[in-house]
């Protein structure tokens, strides 16, 4: 006996979300811009965040405020938990450092300190904790930096490393298992490791980021240091001196934040282009894992020990995201594939034959009619087009001018890429942060096709882009860049001289025209009905040659 038709169970991914749900998404209004936010490392329900003259602790399980001080004259702008979670620290506008209890339950609006240290004479906008917690690190817009002892009641420092940069210091990250290291940045352009024990005040590490820094991580183990700053966030390693890995480009405005989730597995990077990324750190590439967009600018980036909770700084916003647990009914896309459902996703390639049909005319049975028309052949962008679609602008023009076919055989490709990101208004960042190895051929296609007629408006636009907006100007080219500059440039000279050149050809035709229009016969000075036609000679051999004779 046949069986009844049973449809399969609609399978539903949770990874393709349009909508958060209400218990998703909390929002909290904060008086002024946000600074900073930072986790508890023992409560992952607790997060604290700084805005304006406030400091504020949140229960983001029930999403209620459990502390809110705002007992501070002046502005505050960072906040840092101890690795116990007892202890958080504030720095702010007046210079001082502030130690408080963050388990103590006093009045709202009047928590006192534990300690207070006059740190500085200027803003203080990096705090640290030791790895061991007994030892505080305060930097300051002098660009100094004080380490005390918070064991001790009295308000010295037990190390004072002056001049450590030459310019505002706004980020700092400190060892979770040394407690001797600690990495700072500055908008001097540069990051530097650092040695509590060590003697002198040199530091173990510096590198040059390139642009003023706004956030620096360690990643698990000490090996790595991340900074961001400008539209890059760059891999250092500091057990090689400092040796540039890898600089990711997936930001169009300044990277402000940095955090790291799934056990130092997974980097989240927050900016002002209302974006967070997030990036594979176990796989060794660093590839993108997934992109959030957001309604606004982010200036502070936090995430919970546990995964369960994302705390985001927008504007004077402070937003709260929090997991959802998958449903019994819910699996994904590996699941199901793994237990032989979900058909429907996988792709079947489809046969060049197609089967016949049946016609039937008036009067007549039914025949076999079989259909010859060939099926239209489907164009596949390649992997440029994929990598447009993903808005991966600067990775495109990498693979543009890394590969020789595309700058050989097909600069159609290249010509129609560069508009396309010049439309989405990305041509800058697709150009800058490059190397040898793309900018030298990127300026010899330059040389070879900009004064080409059906590229000469896009290519104009693009050197326009790379010389006028200075995009290399702060920066020390290779020899060999300098010399394609250079072959550009008499490019663009012998162009200017086959200009005038022509210019000059265009006068000389216009003289021979003029010349011609005053023995020219019109149709009044002929006799057309009486007379015959009368064509009198053209002095154009003698005009000619008084021409050549200029």
């Amino acid at each position: 006996m046949a069986q009844p038709y049973k449809p399969l169970h609609r399978i539903i991914n949770p990874k393709i979300q349009t909508k958060l749900k209400e218990d998703q998404l909390a929002v909290f209004q904060e008086p002024g811009n946000m600074t900073s936010v930072a986790f508890s490392t023992s409560e992952a329900d607790y997060v604290a965040s700084t805005s304006s003259i406030r400091l504020s602790v949140f229960d983001v399980s029930v999403c209620e405020p459990v502390t809110v001080c705002s007992r501070f004259k002046e502005a505050i702008y960072c906040v840092t938990y101890r690795k116990d979670g007892k202890l958080l620290a504030v720095g702010g506008q007046d210079g001082r450092v502030r130690i408080f209890d963050a388990f103590k339950s006093g009045t709202i609006g009047n928590k006192a300190p534990l300690r207070t240290y006059k740190s500085h004479s200027c803003p203080v906008h990096a705090v640290l904790f030791t790895a061991s917690g007994k030892n505080l690190i305060a930097m300051g817009d002098d660009g100094s930096i004080k380490v005390y002892d918070i064991m001790e009641v009295k308000a010295t420092p037990i190390k004072v490393i002056n001049g450590a940069h030459s310019d505002h210091i706004r980020c700092g990250d400190a060892s979770k298992t040394t407690d001797y290291l600690f990495a700072s940045g500055s908008y001097d352009h540069t990051a530097k490791v650092w040695n509590l024990v060590a003697e002198n005040d040199d530091p173990l590490v510096s590198v040059d980021h390139g642009c003023p820094l706004e956030s620096i991580l360690f990643v698990p183990g000490d090996s790595l240091l991340i900074t961001a700053g400008g539209q890059f966030v760059k891999f250092w390693a500091v057990t090689v001196g400092g040796k540039l890995l890898q600089t990711l480009h997936n930001h169009h405005k300044t990277v402000t934040s940095l955090c790291l989730a799934s056990d130092g597995t997974k980097l989240l990077t927050g900016g002002l282009d209302k974006k967070i990324n997030v990036y594979r750190l176990n796989t060794g590439d660093f590839s993108l894992a997934h992109t959030f967009s957001l309604p606004a600018p982010v200036y502070a980036l936090s995430v919970s020990i546990n995964d369960n909770y994302m705390v985001v700084g927008m504007g004077n916003l402070l937003g709260v995201f929090r997991r959802e647990a998958a449903g019994a009914l819910e699996t994904t896309l590996s699941e199901a594939k793994s237990l032989g459902y979900g058909l429907e996703y996988q792709r079947r390639k489809k046969e060049e034959a197609v089967t016949d049909m049946k016609q039937q005319q008036r009067g007549e049975a039914l025949q076999n009619v079989k259909i010859t028309a060939p099926q239209p052949l489907k164009v596949h962008g390649g992997r440029i087009n994929d990598l447009l679609r993903q808005f991966k602008h600067w990775k495109a023009v990498d693979v543009l001018f890394r590969n020789p076919h595309f700058v050989a055989s097909n600069p159609d490709v290249i010509v129609s890429a560069f508009r396309e990101i010049y439309d989405r208004q990305a041509l800058c960042a697709a150009l800058a942060g490059r190397d040898v190895d793309t900018l030298r051929p990127l300026l010899l296609f330059l040389c070879k096709y900009l004064f080409r007629p059906r590229y000469f408006d896009v290519l104009f636009v693009v050197t326009q882009t790379f010389l006028v907006r200075n995009v290399y100007a702060d920066e020390q080219l290779d020899i060999k860049v300098t010399r394609a500059l250079r072959k550009l440039l008499d490019a663009v000279g012998r162009e200017i001289s086959l200009q005038k050149n022509l210019h000059q050809v265009c006068g000389q035709l216009e003289v021979l025209f003029t010349a011609s229009r005053r023995h020219h016969i019109t149709s009044h000075s002929r006799d057309e009905v009486f007379g015959d036609v009368t064509v009198s000679p053209l002095p154009f051999v003698s005009t000619f040659c008084d021409v050549l004779s200029i």
